[in-house]
């Protein structure tokens, strides 16, 4: 009787979701994006942003509470901190040689700022300047240093401040987004009010042909987890699989044989296996999730 009645209750979650994704989500892939647990943030953020990019009055775009949860900077968990403390063990140079620039990127947008201090290092900037940075850090323990003269494609964006610290502290032959159309007007916007050039938008609606067969280094940072199952067996075949190779952080399992859906599971890592030498570590640094860094063979 219980095994029946959970049966049940597990029917009933699931239409449930059902409903509130047809209700929420406006585009086939926001649809997809949008997993249980998450759906009142992704939508609000999909909300939001549309009527920031209407408005076109992006002065305090960064301090709207959905962008701030999803993508800006909350610094929910702390994250920024701990990575602050991550990167002054291992790479401080990249913070005490570059903060001016790092600074630069809280100049749109008016967000919130933190006071990150240690007994190494303080800088006083909002908590979206850190991933980028740990990424950075981390690329560098992989493979020792980006080139400047790389094609870099990145899955779910942010607002773009990836691309921005790419563009300061690295530099690269050209930079791809993939992701929805409004965060791609974000984006763009964000990027050409520092003149940010080389920089392309691709709308996974209808730009994907746009894609080119090759490119040299792939960033995705709780994106790329966050897709649908087979969605993400769908990038991993038009987008990642032309990658030489890349980053990817995010929820991620190696051992999961469920398929949850908002994160990578034991298919996907076979997959990876497939085409690329992997590295697989857990990110204790935040507490959640994982990083893989891939090489194809």
């Amino acid at each position: 009787m219980m095994y029946v009645r959970n049966k049940i209750r597990s029917a009933l979650r699931k239409l449930r979701l059902l409903w509130r994704r047809k209700k929420f989500a406006k585009q086939p892939f926001e649809e997809l994006w949008i997993t249980q647990g998450d759906i009142s943030e992704r939508s609000g953020l999909f909300s939001s942003v549309k009527k920031v990019n209407a408005s076109k009055d992006y002065s305090t775009f960064r301090k709207n509470h959905f962008l701030c949860r999803t993508v800006s900077g909350g610094n929910l968990g702390n994250r920024g901190n701990k990575y602050f403390d991550y990167v002054c063990r291992s790479n401080i140079d990249i913070l005490r040689n570059n903060k001016d620039k790092l600074l630069e990127c809280d100049s749109l947008g008016q967000p919130h700022l933190y006071k990150f201090k240690n007994e190494a290092y303080s800088l006083t900037c909002s908590d979206s300047i850190l991933p980028p940075v740990f990424v950075l850090t981390k690329i560098k323990e992989y493979s020792k240093k980006l080139k400047s003269d790389l094609d870099i494609i990145e899955i779910g964006c942010g607002f773009g401040i990836n691309t921005k610290i790419f563009h300061d502290l690295v530099g690269f032959k050209s930079y791809t987004h993939i992701d929805v159309p409004e965060m791609l007007i974000l984006q763009n916007h964000y990027l050409s009010y520092f003149d940010v050039k080389k920089v392309s938008y691709i709308n996974p609606y209808k730009d994907m042909n746009k894609i080119k067969n090759e490119y040299d280094f792939l960033v995705s940072d709780f994106a790329y987890t966050e897709l649908d199952q087979q969605l993400k067996l769908s990038y991993f075949e038009n987008v990642i699989s032309k990658c030489e190779s890349g980053i990817i952080l995010g929820r991620m399992d190696p051992k999961d044989t469920k398929g949850i859906d908002n994160q990578m599971s034991k298919t996907h890592f076979d997959l990876f296996k497939t085409t690329f030498d992997i590295e697989y570590e857990s990110n204790t640094v935040y507490g959640k999730g994982g990083i893989l860094f891939f090489t194809k063979k």
